[in-house]
């Protein structure tokens, strides 16, 4: 049935009673086409950057003048809408500031980390912004503006594309794999800058490295001069909640800036993790398994290992022997007189540090030269009570430390990365995140293994029994590799740059790095953490 065609005027469309308006709406045929009509003005005028008559909206969507009239009176009767009599120009209405604030507050989850989210914008001056995965974009339900006068961003109720924003990045990376690859196939790849991703294949190869870094950045790619950072919100299983962001002129985000405020957003997803009242963890999931044993206080961990009761993690960066409890309880301090280029613990806590090219074994009582190379040592590893060692320079070599037979193994490069197990070592490859399995015998290449580039370098390398077990310089999370069935889990990290892992009974130590470190206030946690992960294998 087609809209019968009456001569009307914007005002007197306007003045059309209540009950008349909603009669002549709703008699209209095609209720569905109907309501896509309206749904198209409202979003039309929302979305133009010029004031739009009746007669402009009417023209831009090809729609009669009848119906168009028809449809802005309902609206305006609604209160979606308002008509600005000064140049008849149609302006979104006060109702949408209502059902903004409805939309903010059937999202619980905001009202645990809001203050978190004022306190980010008020510190930094920039605009904090919160959204929703919908089905092929994020929904903005949230934003926060304390600080600069001049705001930018989106705001409460509209959309951002997942393809050229970060917030919408970092959201379709922590869908479902399903749901992300649905998502993908309905992007238009409109280009909104010179920057924006200009097709699938781009946007999955950023999306590898917004999961291994945790964060996503726009840089300039939905408004140029305006570079933002976002981080997912998820549930303590993981599942995606939503999505924060915080957005500022390019000249206030230089890059080191853009690592302090991942760092911050970082805190406050976490924060909302651990607050929301969701049901227990399941007793197999990873980072159920993952506690904290002492936070904070470590710049670069090297080794982690047992010391009769006493737990014994070396620190390089700040070189310091620190002594905890099996519980993480600190004992002593001891400080080491040089920076150790490698480092070892033996199962019968032996520590022993190279530096250059030179080793010591260390006791309570002071450093034992046990040897000097003919070139650096660039790493070392127990097998049982057998120590190996790495020798760099123009013929680097894999050897036994503490033998004189002259045997070793050549190698074409020289890893500082040295796991050994069982007659087996594995060697990280330098700049790479790939790892090479040899036999301590003969030398001979068992496995290659290779892992997603996006992670950046292996920083840290523990091989027990069949598994190994590998962290990137970029990733937030333990990879666990069976290397018999090759299958593989990934563990949750609690940060990025764990440096340090070590096998102790049916439990893995690790510790992180509190490399770019957020300092900014007395209540931010400073990352590089001694934690302990349970295991069943």
């Amino acid at each position: 049935m087609t809209l019968p065609r009456q001569a009307s005027t914007m005002t007197q469309a306007t003045e059309v009673p209540a009950k008349r308006a909603h009669k002549a709406i709703t008699n209209e045929g095609g209720g569905t086409q109907l309501l896509d009509k309206a749904l198209n003005i409202v979003e039309l005028v929302a979305h133009s950057n010029q004031r739009l008559t009746a007669h402009d909206i009417a023209v831009e969507l090809d729609y009669t003048k009848p119906t168009t009239y028809r449809i802005l009176a309902a609206l305006v009767r609604r209160g979606m809408l308002s008509l600005d009599n000064r140049d008849q120009a149609y302006e979104l209405g006060l109702r949408f500031a209502e059902l903004t604030t409805s939309l903010r507050s059937s999202h619980h989850f905001l009202m645990l980390i809001e203050k978190d989210l004022i306190n980010l914008s008020a510190r930094t001056g920039e605009n904090v912004t919160v959204g929703i995965a919908e089905k092929d974009s994020v929904r903005i339900v949230s934003r926060y503006s304390v600080g600069y006068e001049v705001k930018m961003g989106a705001s409460s109720g509209s959309k951002r594309p997942y393809h050229a924003s970060g917030i919408g990045k970092v959201a379709l990376a922590f869908l479902s794999p399903e749901e992300g690859r649905q998502a993908i196939k309905r992007i238009h790849f409109q280009s909104l800058t010179p920057k924006t991703l200009p097709n699938a294949e781009a946007l999955e190869e950023e999306l590898r490295l917004v999961r291994a870094r945790g964060y996503a950045i726009d840089d300039e790619e939905i408004i140029e001069g305006v570079r933002c950072v976002a981080r997912p919100l998820l549930s303590r299983e993981g599942q995606l909640i939503g999505a924060i962001s915080l957005s500022a002129p390019a000249y206030r985000m230089p890059p080191r800036r853009v690592r302090d405020i991942a760092f911050a957003l970082g805190k406050i997803t976490a924060a909302l993790s651990e607050r929301l009242s969701a049901s227990a963890l399941p007793l197999d999931s990873p980072s159920s398994r993952i506690g904290c044993l002492h936070e904070g206080g470590f710049f670069h961990p090297l080794a982690i290992g047992l010391r009769g009761e006493h737990l014994m993690v070396l620190d390089g960066m700040a070189p310091a022997l620190h002594i905890f409890t099996p519980n993480g309880v600190p004992v002593e301090t001891h400080n080491l007189p040089f920076v150790p280029s490698a480092s070892a613990i033996s199962p019968s806590g032996r520590l022993v540090l190279a530096h250059g090219q030179e080793w010591y074994d260390w006791s309570t009582t002071g450093l034992e030269w046990r040897g000097k190379l003919n070139a650096l040592i660039t790493a070392l590893a127990f097998d049982g009570e057998t120590l190996y060692l790495i020798q760099g320079g123009d013929s680097p070599c894999l050897r036994a430390a503490e033998t004189n037979d002259g045997n070793f193994i050549a190698l074409e490069w020289a890893p500082t990365l040295m796991s050994c197990h069982h007659g087996r070592a594995a060697l990280s490859h330098p700049y790479s995140p790939q790892v090479d399995l040899l036999s301590l015998g003969d030398g001979e290449l068992l496995q290659r293994i290779e892992e997603d580039a996006s992670i950046g370098e292996l920083c840290g390398l523990l091989l027990h029994e069949s598994c190994l077990y590998t962290t990137g310089a970029h990733a937030r999370y333990i990879r666990r590799l069976d290397l018999t069935s090759y299958q593989q889990e990934y563990l949750v990290a609690p940060e990025c740059h764990i440096t340090a892992l070590g096998r102790i009974g049916q439990h893995i130590f690790f510790a992180g790095a509190n490399l770019d470190a957020v300092l900014d206030d007395e209540n931010t946690q400073t990352p590089g953490s001694l934690y302990r992960l349970l295991t069943d294998d």
